[in-house]
């Protein structure tokens, strides 16, 4: 395990959230320097409700972005309504705060280093820091285009995490994933698979026929909307539930 630093940061985007938090929401964020990475990497904290009803995370890569278009609000209406399972969520960024630069490419490309990260620095400290442990069936991943493609790859490479979210995944860049799913020793996991309409149909075939061999704890699901974080947030109630075994 190597060692990590971790410095509490002040956010503008989580200054001006703040303002409007309710009781449902308390809100931190870590700076976790990366040795494996060579970078710093933002994470931002929340937890909706009494997470001790229902013990889990959920990680949610292209945090920043999530959060500046709305995911958190989203999150905290349906659990005002009680439509969502109480827990714990941590948005990883792939923005430097220094540089301004996006990582996300070099991130979800099917990186070894990357998954390393999650396991060996990103889980232990966001889990300590929160003063909680989950177990692999505890713990989710969520990622959005190409972060569905980053939560598929992780899904053959790590026993951290079982429950894996992938709304409307662009594999393409990442050729050889199918195969990777087929010879992969990883299976019986949760799936949710998404696509709007005329986005990322072809690839959710292709995951859903990989994985069929894996695992029956697979749902599809298709929206009317399109390649982009309002189709994205709207589905973000049915796609916990189903990690959360609600489903």
């Amino acid at each position: 395990m190597k060692s990590i630093m971790a410095t509490r940061i002040t956010m503008m985007v989580l200054t001006i959230i703040l303002s409007t938090t309710t009781t449902f929401s308390q809100y931190d964020s870590l700076r976790i320097k990366s040795s494996i990475l060579n970078r710093s990497v933002d994470v931002f904290l929340y937890q909706n409700g009494d997470p001790t009803e229902n013990r889990s995370i959920t990680y949610i890569t292209d945090g920043k972005k999530m959060i500046q278009n709305g995911v958190i609000k989203r999150i905290t209406e349906l659990t005002k309504k009680n439509e969502i399972p109480h827990g714990f969520f941590a948005f990883v960024s792939t923005i430097d705060q220094q540089s301004s630069k996006d990582f996300r490419d070099e991130y979800f490309f099917c990186n070894s280093d990357y998954v390393r990260f999650f396991e060996e620095e990103l889980l232990p400290q966001v889990e300590s820091s929160i003063d909680n442990t989950f177990t692999s069936e505890n713990r989710n991943l969520l990622g959005v285009s190409y972060g569905g493609m980053n939560a598929a790859y992780f899904s053959t490479q790590t026993d951290s995490i079982k429950n894996f979210a992938m709304l409307s995944p662009y594999i393409g860049p990442c050729g050889t994933l199918s195969n990777k799913i087929l010879t992969s020793n990883q299976k019986d996991f949760r799936l949710f698979i998404s696509s709007g309409i005329n986005d990322a149909e072809e690839y959710v075939n292709i995951l859903n026929e990989a994985y069929s061999t894996k695992t029956d704890k697979i749902k599809l699901y298709q929206t009317s909307g399109g390649h982009d974080f309002d189709n994205w947030i709207d589905q973000i109630g049915v796609a916990l539930n189903f990690l959360s075994h609600k489903e």
